[in-house]
């Protein structure tokens, strides 16, 4: 693909591709990496503005900030294909990712990063700021994250 954007792609029209109909929304938190994916953005594709879908990047938090941009830009009811890269971060609540998932045509995909769910058991029971209210947001209850006994098989657990 050119730097100067998917215009001239041959699969922009049996794409049904629009900037009314395809919105691309990527929220970043620091604001170094909300600059970086800016400014990769624009050397990869040209000028959001003359691509055939429409790009937005919003420098905040993809947990408390997902649902009322998705509000805001008047996506319930439409489609939405929500990833969410957790990767370091995972605040984004079970309640949003159930609410797309119930929207009309729509998936979420959560990424963790390989033993994530281990590491993160041993911050917070490190931390003095333990605050297991953030896996009970994000997972719908203790009974979700609690850790597998140990006697069972790998299969199992």
């Amino acid at each position: 693909m050119s730097p100067s954007g998917t215009g001239s792609h041959t699969a922009v029209d049996r794409m049904n591709l629009s900037r009314q109909r395809v919105r691309l929304i990527f929220i970043e938190k620091e604001r170094p990496r909300y600059e970086h994916l800016c400014a990769e953005l624009v050397r990869c594709f040209g000028p959001l503005e003359d691509l055939p879908v429409h790009v937005e990047v919003h420098p905040g938090e993809a947990g408390p900030d997902s649902g009322e941009l998705l509000t805001k830009l008047d996506a319930w009811g439409h489609p939405i294909l929500g990833i969410f890269d957790s990767w370091g971060n995972i605040n984004v609540p079970l309640s949003l990712m159930r609410r797309i998932a119930h929207n009309p045509a729509s998936e979420v995909i959560t990424t963790f990063g390989p033993n994530w769910f281990s590491r993160e058991q041993g911050r917070q029971m490190a931390s003095e700021d333990s605050n297991p209210e953030t896996l009970d947001m994000v997972f719908g209850g203790r009974e979700f994250w609690s850790p597998a006994d140990a006697a069972l098989r790998p299969d199992e657990r």
